[in-house]
This record gives C-alpha cells, sequence and structure tokens, in this order.
C-alpha cells in the first residue's frame, strides 16, 4: 500500500461505487428520493475524482493518448470481449470464426455508437476517454488556473442552452454528448487538485459554514431538481441547478471522507479496482439479487436485502481484484495493488 495515499480519494470512491451498485439494484424504492439522491451526485462523483487524479503527462499528448489507451480503452475492450465471451464460442461452432467475428464486430460497433455497451455501465469509460483527451488540450492551452474555471462556467452555460434547445440527441453517439456533459465537471477536479491547499486552509477557518452551505446547496437541489441521469443526458428540471446540487453532494462527500485518517486494505484493494467492480457488479447482480429477490419487490425488507447484497458484491470483487491485478494487469490498465 502506498504510503503517500491521499486517503479521503480511496473511502470517497468505495462509498460512490457501493451507491452506483445500490443505484443499479432497483428501478425504484420504497423511500422516498433514493435514487433522486444517489443519481444526482454518484456518477459526478466519479467524474470530479477522476480529473482530480489526472496529470499533465510530460510527453505531451502523445504520452496522453498513450495513458488514455492503456489504462481506460484496453480495460474497456476487455470486459466487454469477456462478457460477451460465452455467445461469442457459440457463434464460431455454428458459423465458423471468420463469419462469427464479422458479426461480433458489428455487433459492437453499433453498441458503443448507440451508447449501449455490453457491458452497460463501461459507457462511463467511453465517455473518460474522449474527455481526457480534450481536457489536456484545454489545460495544455488555457493552464491552471482562472481561464480554466472560465471555460468550466463556459462550459456549464453551453450545456444549459444545449439542454434547453435539445441539442444533446443528436450528440449521444459513442457518448460523445455524455462526455460534453461531465466535462465541467472533470475540469472542475483538476482544477480543484490544482488549488487544493489554498483551499483547504480556507476550509479549515470556516469549516461549519462552508459544510452547511454546501449541505443545503445539495439538498435544496435534490428536492428542487429531481431526478437526473448522466447516461442519458438528463438533466433534471434545469441544467444548472443540476451542475450545483453534482457539485455541492461531490463536495458534501468529500468534507465527510477527509475526516477519516486510517486507510483499510479492504477500502484501499476497492479503490485500486474501481474499473473491475464498474464493469462486474451488473452480472453479479444478475445473478443475486435479480434471481434471488427472497422479498417482495422494493418492500422495506427487500431494500434491507439490496443494501446486504450491494455490500457482498463489493466483497466478492475484492479476489477478483486482486486476481486481475497479479495475473492479467494489463486488463485493468497496468495498475498495481
Amino acid at each position: 500500500m502506498e504510503k503517500s495515499r491521499i486517503i479521503w480519494i480511496d473511502y470517497a470512491k468505495v462509498l460512490c461505487m457501493y451507491l452506483i451498485v445500490f443505484g443499479h439494484s432497483m428501478r425504484q424504492s420504497p423511500v422516498p428520493y433514493v435514487h433522486t439522491l444517489i443519481y444526482s451526485f454518484d456518477l459526478p462523483l466519479f467524474f470530479l475524482l477522476s480529473g482530480y487524479l489526472f496529470k499533465m503527462p510530460a510527453g505531451g499528448w502523445k504520452e496522453n493518448l498513450s495513458k488514455t489507451i492503456r489504462q481506460i480503452l484496453v480495460p474497456l475492450l476487455f470486459f466487454n470481449v469477456v462478457i460477451m465471451l460465452p455467445r461469442l464460442i457459440i457463434h464460431m461452432c455454428d458459423e465458423g470464426v471468420l463469419e462469427c467475428l464479422k458479426g461480433f464486430g458489428l455487433f459492437f460497433y453499433l453498441r458503443f455508437r448507440d451508447c449501449v455497451p455490453p457491458v452497460g455501465t463501461s459507457w462511463f469509460l467511453v465517455a473518460l476517454i474522449w474527455i481526457r483527451l480534450v481536457h489536456y488540450a484545454v489545460v495544455s492551452l488555457l493552464g491552471k488556473g482562472k481561464r480554466l474555471l472560465t471555460f468550466i462556467a463556459a462550459v456549464i452555460l453551453l450545456s444549459w442552452v444545449m439542454d434547453k434547445e435539445g441539442w444533446y440527441a443528436p450528440l449521444k453517439v459513442f457518448d460523445i454528448g455524455q462526455a460534453l456533459f461531465a466535462l465541467p465537471i472533470y475540469t472542475f477536479g483538476y482544477w480543484l487538485k490544482e488549488h487544493y491547499s489554498e483551499l483547504k486552509s480556507v476550509y479549515k477557518r470556516h469549516s461549519l459554514l462552508i459544510t452547511v452551505v454546501v449541505a443545503v446547496l445539495f439538498i435544496v437541489g435534490v428536492l428542487t431538481n429531481g431526478f437526473v441521469g448522466f447516461s442519458s443526458c438528463f438533466c433534471g428540471r434545469d441544467a444548472l441547478l443540476m451542475y450545483s446540487t453534482s457539485l455541492s453532494g461531490s463536495l458534501l462527500v468529500i468534507l465527510l471522507c477527509s475526516k477519516i485518517k486510517k486507510l483499510y486494505v479492504w477500502a484501499y484493494t476497492l479503490s485500486r479496482g474501481m474499473i473491475v467492480i464498474l464493469c462486474t457488479q451488473g452480472i453479479l447482480l444478475t445473478f443475486t439479487i435479480n434471481r434471488y429477490p427472497l422479498f417482495e419487490m422494493y418492500s422495506p425488507q427487500w431494500f434491507t436485502y439490496s443494501l446486504i447484497v450491494c455490500a457482498l458484491v463489493m466483497i466478492v470483487n475484492i479476489p477478483i481484484i486482486k486476481f486481475l491485478f497479479r495475473y492479467l494487469p494489463w486488463s485493468v490498465g497496468g495498475r498495481k495493488l
């Protein structure tokens, strides 16, 4: 375990991933506003943390492209191929290798074009590829200061206009629209890292006031803006309110996680293996809570059962993460535990 790790990032990632799994385990909730609350900040927080962890490569755009391919594109293709492998083998036996590969090539192209990859949640990785490429160009051009904040505000305003005019619909191809939708949050995460020390000193002087203000902004946003969906570029009632709620919710989680001082091995492992959980949670939920609901769907008992199953999904991923990191490190972007 790395001694220099920023602990709050690991816990924020684990909490965020658990809520994503929990949100995917149900289409509705017996508890009011649960879905609305979770979806208002879970994916935005992931994008923000991804931006926070982004490092401008010393080798220029070529290194950025190389890292993006190795860290995101390769795992994206790996998990989507693995999930389709049983069907691929069956078709090879029936149709022959060449015809099968042609058919599956077209199948993959159409699924990714229409933003519905075989591993549904991997749309996030497709969007992240576009974001990293654009973000690198923007930071190279504008730097890390006020001009970057101006860019963030401009993209948020553009998103507001696009949402009002319905211009996002034609961009929902290869997750380009979703990438534009999340770009200001990712870039804000990067800006936050560059100014973290000075912001932290301000927070220390006014911690209670800042926490209360951020919490109030988040709660009001959840109650007034309603349900949002980043995978479908759905802003709720208003795009500006959506961004305000997403950022305040993400910052609130960061403030709460920054209180934790000790990093446990299980949290470290889950944090390092976020890409694995993201791509495996769908099939694990299919063979657990979806196949064996045990209680009446969406009853309070089922709700509690879902919380437990989602925790088990996270736990089951620990040995999977360790196996992939040890024997197939390229499948997780060349990362190390």
